[in-house]
């Protein structure tokens, strides 16, 4: 692990990487070339084979902000933690191996921070890029805290990961990121600081956001990973009602809630299921009056469903109370019986 300087950045910024050779330079140049310069960068390695930490040690030997920590075989979550561990800035940026963070994208964070002192966590807009560095869509989010954490708990579209900036020593009496929370992390942690300040996101493009082949992008219905994002949202509800949160891995009854989860979300999985399959089916279709027909056609052969496609699209998922009061009442019903 590379030595740190003895006085404390403003900014610390996070960068996880595990085999991310291809990308990684462009990442740490976006970082290093940022009109607000006092920061460190403390990337943490995961074991990589492909070069990235030859590619990681040249650059510290060029620019003394950037700390290596070296710990094969962490998980993406552990990671995260140590370098929350390791941070020395009041503030923490997230930035993943393979995207860029635009110029300003600091600055103006950092800006905004100070006009909303109650901001706990800050995003930003992104816009797409391919493996290519071809830029595709642009997104922008909500600004309001109201909105944000609607959305959240909706599963609706969200600031990604590497636009996050959110305060170190809230994130870490937040708990930080849960490690049986995987590839929901983010989500869950954004839905703890939510309950200690406020939320927002800066509605510009900051982050270019590399989507490529090694991603996981559908919706993999069932998966562990889509069931972790249900459970976090759920846990949530329940610390809402005041009742005991058994989305916690030190919950006595975790395992239980968490088939308890998959259980109440089977309709809607096969639901998603559908949906991916019916934009895939129409994805090749070019005739607008062919798809309207097909549209249709499902509308008389099964309302039911698209009922509930409309509903989503308009709103998202709302079923996470109904089923924290679902597990309330099924422990208060079983606490009755013995």
């Amino acid at each position: 692990m590379t030595a740190k300087n003895t006085a404390n950045p403003v900014i610390s910024v996070l960068m996880p990487c595990f085999n991310g050779a291809r990308w990684v330079s462009e990442s740490i140049d976006s970082v290093l070339k940022q009109t607000f310069t006092d920061l460190e960068l403390i990337i943490v390695d995961g074991g990589s084979t492909d070069g990235s930490v030859d590619i990681i040690q040249d650059y510290i030997k060029r620019d003394a902000r950037i700390v290596l920590i070296n710990r094969p075989g962490l998980g993406l979550s552990a990671s995260l933690n140590l370098g929350i561990e390791s941070a020395r800035g009041e503030w923490i940026a997230r930035l993943d191996a393979d995207d860029i963070a635009e110029p300003e994208r600091l600055a103006l964070q950092l800006q905004a921070t100070l006009e909303n002192p109650q901001l706990v966590f800050l995003g930003t807009g992104l816009t797409e890029i391919d493996e290519h560095g071809r830029l595709g869509k642009s997104f922008i989010y909500p600004q309001e805290t109201d909105r944000l954490l609607n959305n959240l708990v909706r599963f609706k579209r969200f600031p990604p990961h590497s636009s996050a900036f959110y305060l170190t020593d809230v994130v870490k009496k937040a708990g930080g990121y849960r490690t049986e929370i995987k590839r929901a992390e983010d989500l869950d942690l954004w839905l703890r600081l939510s309950e200690l300040g406020a939320l927002g996101s800066i509605p510009q493009c900051l982050v270019r956001y590399r989507k490529h082949t090694g991603q996981i992008s559908n919706f993999e219905a069932g998966t562990p990973q889509v069931i972790d994002a249900r459970v976090a949202v759920v846990g949530y509800w329940l610390r809402q009602r005041g009742a005991p949160d058994a989305s916690r891995f030190d919950h006595p009854r975790y395992l239980d809630f968490r088939a308890f989860v998959t259980q109440q979300y089977q309709s809607y999985f096969r639901r998603h299921i559908a949906r991916d399959q019916l934009t895939a089916r129409f994805s090749g279709k070019r005739s607008k009056w062919t798809l309207l027909w097909s549209l249709l056609k499902l509308c008389f052969t099964q309302p039911s469903f698209v009922f509930w496609l409309v509903d989503f699209q308009l709103f998202g998922e709302r079923i996470a109370p109904k089923v924290a009061q679902q597990w309330l009442s099924a422990q208060t019903a079983q606490g009755e019986a013995r």
